[in-house]
């Protein structure tokens, strides 16, 4: 595909620039409209190109998201979910142990699913790694049983809103969605 407009869309109270392309086999054929066309619905869909990698502790999932930014980003900003905040997490490309996020916010007594939903919205091309926590023994504590099963839940949302959901086992990464 070849780039051959860079345009301004706005709608409501926000202004986007989007990137259409033509493709020149469809052009040739009289249907470069429909190409542009196609590539303004996307846009105006809000698709959430967002990739999610979860997995077990210690299993490689960092290095897997790693090896997954190198393709899809020139420079490749690491963050950790422990200290992530508002303003930095807008210019991350990687955010590993997002499940740490969802425990900084539940301990705050912030509403997660809406604050998940606010970072999604304002960096919708992140990569994120998040540990299992569902498979082990059931935590005695009322708060580590909440954090536990609304990490879960965090990432059924995530999984459903993500471009693409990889499993990672020993380092390899399996695509699941």
């Amino acid at each position: 595909m070849r780039t051959m407009y860079f345009g301004r869309r706005s709608g409501g109270s926000d202004s986007r620039e989007i990137l259409i392309k033509r493709c020149p086999r469809l052009r040739e054929e009289g249907l470069s409209q429909i190409a542009v066309r196609i590539q303004l619905s996307l846009a105006e869909g809000e698709k959430t190109t967002m990739i999610l990698i979860t997995g077990g502790a210690h299993q490689g999932k960092l290095n897997f998201a790693k090896t997954l930014a190198a393709k899809s980003f020139e420079e490749t900003i690491l963050l950790d979910g422990e200290h992530l905040t508002e303003e930095t997490s807008v210019k991350a490309a990687i955010i590993s142990r997002f499940h740490l996020y969802i425990r900084i916010l539940l301990t705050k007594g912030h509403p997660v699913k809406e604050e998940v939903k606010r970072f999604l919205a304002q960096n919708p091309d992140v990569i994120l790694t998040v540990t299992e926590l569902g498979c082990g023994i059931v935590p005695m504590d009322a708060f580590d049983r909440q954090y536990r099963e609304t990490v879960g839940r965090i990432c059924c949302m995530l999984a459903e809103e993500a471009q693409a959901v990889y499993r990672v086992t020993c380092g390899i990464g399996i695509k699941i969605k």
